[in-house]
């Protein structure tokens, strides 16, 4: 990828990622999930672009809201609605589960590892992010324009 089309991309995300993302599910509970860039993307021989972004998730309904947190793989997650964007990307020895029990809005803080596939060649992406704490919940956020 052209250092001028990861410049722009970058701008973009930035841009992005200061913007509230807020996510629901049927019921009337509900977290409210955002992002910020930490530093500039990286490139390697596997992305075009990996970068950090901080992941603040609050518990904007009136009962609390458990979510399942495992050590090193909170990637996992969540998810794009497109392969260009991944995330997962972390790697480790041994994974514990545990539990945050998030009260009326308690946030949440962490950081998260995401990338531009090195097979993306669009100027243009749209894509969404989902976070599922457990097996039958899921927040997806509304659909979003890289340039």
């Amino acid at each position: 990828m052209k250092r001028g089309k990861i410049k722009e991309i970058l701008l973009i995300l930035m841009f992005l990622f200061l913007i509230n993302v807020p996510c629901s599910t049927a019921d009337e509970s509900s977290l409210k999930v955002e992002i910020s860039q930490k530093g500039s993307i990286e490139e390697n021989e596997f992305f075009n672009g990996l970068f950090v972004v901080s992941t603040q998730i609050t518990n904007i309904g009136k009962e609390d809201q458990t979510i399942n947190e495992w050590s090193c793989s909170y990637g996992l997650s969540w998810a794009a609605n497109i392969p260009e964007i991944l995330t997962g990307l972390e790697m480790c020895a041994r994974n514990v589960p545990g539990n945050i029990t998030l009260k009326p809005n308690e946030t949440y803080t962490r950081d998260l590892s995401i990338s531009v596939n090195a097979d993306a060649d669009q100027k243009l992406l749209t894509f969404s992010l989902g976070f599922n704490p457990t097996e039958d919940l899921n927040w997806r956020s509304s659909d979003t324009d890289i340039h």
